[in-house]
């Protein structure tokens, strides 16, 4: 799930949020890649035009969930085997809900943030520690 709607408005950013670049989600994509074979990624954003122009799709076999609504979206990644998210609450349930491997984005909240001192140093109230973290 990449999630940027709201998390690239000043408001948020001034606050804290974060959202994740391309390269994170080519990082993510590669390590998946990396662990299991004949993967099929799903992608769904609140931004899918973005997700497009900014993901490789060559070589790869990528769904991307255009004009859907958010329950099905939410039902479509909680039936994934794996998730990738990138930052919000959307991406963490589906990641949460779905089970197997969650990877997810590092620089989230932006460090030495009003956000940032609501989680923990480790981030383990937010993240469950079976997660995996990629910068």
């Amino acid at each position: 799930n990449i999630h940027r709607g709201d998390m690239t408005s000043d408001l948020f950013h001034r606050y804290g949020y974060t959202t994740a670049p391309p390269e994170y989600i080519e990082t993510a994509m590669q390590s998946m890649e990396k662990q299991f074979q004949n993967i099929m990624f799903i992608v769904s954003s609140d931004d899918i035009d973005w997700s497009e122009r900014n993901i490789n799709a060559v070589k790869r076999n990528i769904y991307f969930s255009r004009n859907h609504s958010d329950v099905f979206d939410l039902a479509l990644l909680t039936s994934c085997d794996h998730v990738i998210m990138t930052v919000g609450t959307f991406g963490w349930w589906a990641g949460f809900l779905a089970g197997g491997q969650v990877v997810y984005y590092n620089d989230f909240p932006a460090l030495q943030s009003s956000l940032s001192r609501d989680f923990s140093k480790d981030k383990i109230d937010y993240f469950p520690p079976e997660w995996t973290v990629l910068p």
